[in-house]
């Protein structure tokens, strides 16, 4: 799937079982099969907090992406607007698009990262914490 096209996201069992459209989000309880399984079928990015996908080499290399998640709290919330930055990230990046097997980490609220087939990580987006010290100490000293 391109990067130019929407993501549709299956949601693991071990996350809140979101739906919706935007993102376009179906939850793995509606269907009784794997995730993988449902995801390949289904055509469909599996989103997953399962991090022994971090490293298993026993996924299929015609599985779609992966993106695990890790970090924090999982909310329905947190995890809607990890996923909206993560499409709006991919879709800005210079990079290629992602390939069939491709995997991803988030790291809930603070990064992006694309899992290099070698090992280790490669930044794909961080969040920005925006600092308000300087506009409040130039606001006091007029």
């Amino acid at each position: 799937m391109l990067a130019t096209q929407n993501i549709r996201w299956l949601v693991d069992g071990n996350l809140p079982q979101i739906e919706g459209e935007h993102p376009d989000v179906l939850p793995i309880n509606q269907f009784s099969h794997d995730v993988m399984a449902e995801a390949m079928r289904n055509e469909r990015w599996v989103i997953t907090a399962n991090r022994n996908l971090l490293e298993d080499r026993t996924i299929p290399f015609y599985c779609p992406p992966i993106v695990i998640i890790n970090g924090g709290v999982f909310t329905e919330e947190g995890l809607r607007r990890n996923l909206l930055h993560f499409e709006f990230s991919l879709l800005h990046e210079s990079g290629r698009p992602p390939a069939t097997g491709q995997r991803f980490l988030i790291d809930l609220d603070k990064a992006i990262y694309r899992i290099q087939p070698e090992g280790g990580l490669q930044e794909v987006a961080s969040w920005k914490t925006p600092s308000v010290k300087g506009v409040l100490a130039w606001g006091t000293s007029a």
